[in-house]
This record gives C-alpha cells, structure tokens and sequence, in this order.
C-alpha cells in the first residue's frame, strides 16, 4: 500500500490557508508529518484524519 505524501504548499491547496497556518498547526501538534532534512511531509492518513478531526473541507481533490 503506497502512502501518498504531500509538501507544505500541496496542503496550503487542499486546505485553503497559508504557509504560516499549516506551520501553525504543526507548532500545535494537530496535523501528523514528517520531517525530511530541511522539508516537511505530510502523509495523506494524516491529513485525512486533520479534515475529518476538524471538519474542514478540503478542496476538489483525489484525497
């Protein structure tokens, strides 16, 4: 099973916020990712988890 992982602007989109809010809830420990030398990754159950944990509803997208 492949886990798709999506980069810091990829999230912005599907969330419609900014740079600073995804960086916001990483700070708060609210969306899982992972830390790749200088580049943060965030795993697709991750950000389902975020969307279905806070009701947010993401964007057209194949999440």
């Amino acid at each position: 099973m492949e886990n798709k992982l999506y980069t810091d602007p990829q999230l912005c989109e599907i969330l419609s916020c900014s740079r600073s809010t995804v960086y916001r809830y990483v700070s708060e420990d609210r969306i899982g990712y992972i830390r790749r030398v200088r580049t943060l990754l965030f795993p697709e159950k991750d950000v389902k988890e975020f969307l279905e944990r806070f009701h947010i509803t993401a964007r057209q997208q194949s999440i």
